[in-house]
């Protein structure tokens, strides 16, 4: 029985509390870091979709535009020669 008596004193050790602290605790800082990682490149993703979006947006009000003051230059045509 000295093995259970061992393992017994071991795990009433502070010294054990404290290794498996530092290692819960690394462990930790590691899960945190890569969450954090992840949600940097997604948050970047997200960004590159809305900058195209808006870019996309900008260029269909412009052709818009275009076209409306077409159709105003040539209803202001048929105006004045009405």
């Amino acid at each position: 029985m000295p093995d259970v008596k061992t393992a017994q004193q071991i795990a009433e050790s502070q010294y054990a509390f404290g290794i498996l602290f530092v290692i819960l605790f690394l462990v930790s800082i590691t899960a945190v870091a890569f969450i954090f990682k992840d949600l940097k490149r997604e948050n970047k993703e997200r960004e590159q979709e809305l900058k195209d979006l808006v870019a996309e947006q900008k260029r269909e009000s412009k052709k818009r535009e275009a076209k409306l003051m077409a159709h105003l230059e040539g209803n202001q045509c048929q105006i004045c020669m009405g």
